[in-house]
């Protein structure tokens, strides 16, 4: 059986009528509130006056005084001493004929080279290794240890070579690796040099020698 809307259920027929209700209600209250709003005052706005009185003073100008005060010199007065002798100077001419004295000769030098003793640092010629550096270098092997970690580089040996050539001392100024280090230093202690000289004659001398490890 089909359903079919009460009077009183359907809203869309009302929905004209409630409108135009609701259209007049509005426009009641909108002509109440103009014809019952407060009216506004029509009361003029008073000023009031300024009593404050301001006064005007004249200030006469100062005068500046334009010119500097005159300060009178103070004249510094000269001492005359009388026992003040005049200075006396004597010639500087050079006699060409003249004998002059040799100045001495300087032995402490001689005397130092002559001293078995003295290291010297610098030195006109220092000492070389008989052979070259490669004299030293071929003498250079790596140890197991070395070779299975891989080390690379330089050792830095501090060595006196002795005015026969020989190597007095040696020490190690930068380490590489301990094995290594001993390598080097036994190497440069077995060389034999060419002595340094100083003034012509074979000192002692001391010197860097660099060690170069690198493998294949």
């Amino acid at each position: 059986m089909p359903l079919y809307k009460t009077s009183k259920a359907d809203l869309r027929g009302k929905y004209k009528h409630n409108l135009e209700i609701s259209i007049i209600v509005s426009l009641i209250f909108l002509i109440a509130a103009f014809k019952f709003s407060p009216q506004k005052s029509n009361g003029e706005t008073v000023i009031k006056p300024v009593t404050d009185i301001i006064s005007v003073i004249d200030v006469q100008p100062t005068k500046q005084n334009q010119t500097p005060p005159k300060i009178k010199p103070v004249v510094p007065e000269i001492s005359i001493n009388p026992e003040i002798k005049e200075i006396e100077f004597e010639a500087t001419d050079l006699n060409v004929n003249e004998n002059v004295e040799k100045p001495p000769e300087r032995t402490e030098v001689y005397k130092i080279i002559a001293d078995e003793n003295v290291i010297f640092k610098v030195v006109e010629q220092l000492p070389k290794p008989i052979g070259g550096i490669e004299a030293i270098q071929n003498k250079i092997h790596y140890t197991e240890i070395a070779k299975r970690v891989g080390i690379e580089g330089k050792v830095i040996i501090l060595a006196i070579v002795g005015k026969n050539g020989d190597v007095i001392s040696a020490s190690i100024t930068k380490s590489l690796f301990p094995s290594l280090d001993e390598v080097a230093l036994n190497a440069v202690k077995s060389t034999k040099f060419i002595p340094g000289k100083q003034r012509g004659k074979p000192v002692n001398v001391q010197m860097y020698i660099p060690i170069f490890f690198k493998l294949q």
